[in-house]
């Protein structure tokens, strides 16, 4: 089935949505890779934004790699460059679980976006690995 990605934008109520995309990754995704997609995704929207923004996320090992700057990942290095360039946009952590609306939707959305009918299947490239790691991979899954 894949796992589920989504962001959304709180009206300035803060207690309805003003925005939300959603999509789903290949079951092949990590969770890594599902968190750095909403960010992604999530930067280039608050690009067509003429204010500041702020993304809140609960990945912490997402926005320390986003903030490390030195990296061969595309999707990272794209968000880093939208960043440098949109200095209008900034990353924050928020905790997970603890009833920020903001949070608890993003995660309602992402949920649902697994097995909604008519959302996107969203391509990421997978990693590139050599053959001992999925020898090694295939020794974990397998019998």
């Amino acid at each position: 089935m894949g796992a589920g990605t989504a962001f959304c934008i709180l009206a300035s109520s803060r207690n309805s949505i003003h925005h939300s995309w959603q999509a789903r990754l290949q079951e092949e995704n990590s969770v890594y890779e599902t968190e750095m997609t909403t960010i992604y995704e999530a930067a280039k929207y608050a690009v067509t934004l003429q204010s500041d923004i702020k993304i809140w996320s609960d990945s912490q090992s997402s926005l320390k790699t986003i903030a490390n700057g030195s990296t061969s990942n595309k999707i990272e290095r794209e968000i880093q460059t939208l960043l440098l360039h949109y200095t209008n946009i900034r990353l924050g952590w928020t905790r997970a679980y603890v009833g920020y609306l903001g949070n608890e939707m993003a995660d309602y959305l992402a949920k649902t976006a697994i097995t909604t009918v008519g959302v996107s299947i969203h391509h990421v490239a997978l990693p590139r690995c050599s053959g001992m790691c999925h020898e090694g991979m295939a020794r974990a899954v397998g019998p």
